[in-house]
């Protein structure tokens, strides 16, 4: 059975996306794991945080994992597994090592604003360490909610493509969904043709991902974000990678 793991901090927007993964564990049939990482005391001074509160913080956080685990329950009618875990470190750290433990389908997490380059409730340094992950990241803006995916979209940059484009996860997420593929370009090339690297690399990509019968879509622009999100839009991508 495919696992989910949705990463929280206990905020509104955080459990947003917990209830965005449930939802979506329910429609894949697959288990979810949530996961609580209450970061370490900052020392200042060499000045310790007292160990009663530090352990009242912990036994907070204990708390409100439960009432979540609850209500994600009540919400999903027990329809999916429902799993949570509290530790203590790093973010990055304890995701890549719970991963590496349950190898899950997806790792859900939420975000404040509507770049995920931008900011997510971790930090930005998180984030770019998230990056390196090697299992399907799904950021959730806020508010969002749930809804049956039929369009995925993949940006690629037509790069070194056989080395990163992530085929097997690309291939289970269209395959669990049903989905349509749609490989994104975003170019700064000038004129009216691309670089023979850039055409070299697109034959590749269209070797690797042939089964999957997906569309193409190339746009030429000095701003690669603003392109692709305004793309993943005007086409109503529910998924872009």
């Amino acid at each position: 059975m495919k696992a989910i793991l949705a990463a929280t901090n206990l905020s509104k927007v955080s459990t947003n996306a917990v209830e965005y993964a449930a939802d979506m564990a329910c429609a894949l049939n697959a288990k979810l794991f949530i996961i609580y990482v209450n970061p370490l005391p900052i020392i200042y001074n060499d000045v310790p945080i007292p160990g009663d509160a530090f352990a009242s913080m912990v036994e907070g956080a204990e708390k409100e994992l439960e009432k979540l685990e609850e209500d994600i329950n009540s919400r999903t009618q027990h329809r999916c597994e429902v799993h949570t875990q509290l530790v203590e470190g790093t973010v990055e750290f304890h995701l890549e090592e719970y991963c590496k433990t349950l190898n899950p389908f997806a790792v859900v997490m939420g975000t404040e604003t509507s770049s995920i380059l931008e900011r997510t409730l971790f930090g930005a340094k998180t984030l770019t360490a998230l990056k390196h992950l090697h299992w399907p990241l799904i950021i959730v803006p806020e508010d969002a909610q749930y809804t049956p995916v039929r369009k995925i979209g993949f940006a690629c940059d037509f790069r070194d493509v056989r080395e990163t484009v992530p085929v097997k996860e690309i291939e289970e997420l269209v395959h669990a969904f049903n989905a349509e593929l749609h490989i994104i370009h975003a170019s700064s090339d000038s004129g009216d043709s691309y670089r023979a690297e850039t055409v070299a690399q697109s034959e590749e990509i269209r070797n690797l991902l042939a089964g999957l019968h997906p569309k193409y879509h190339f746009i030429k622009t000095l701003n690669i974000e603003e392109p692709v999100m305004a793309f993943a839009e005007q086409h109503h991508l529910d998924l872009l990678i």
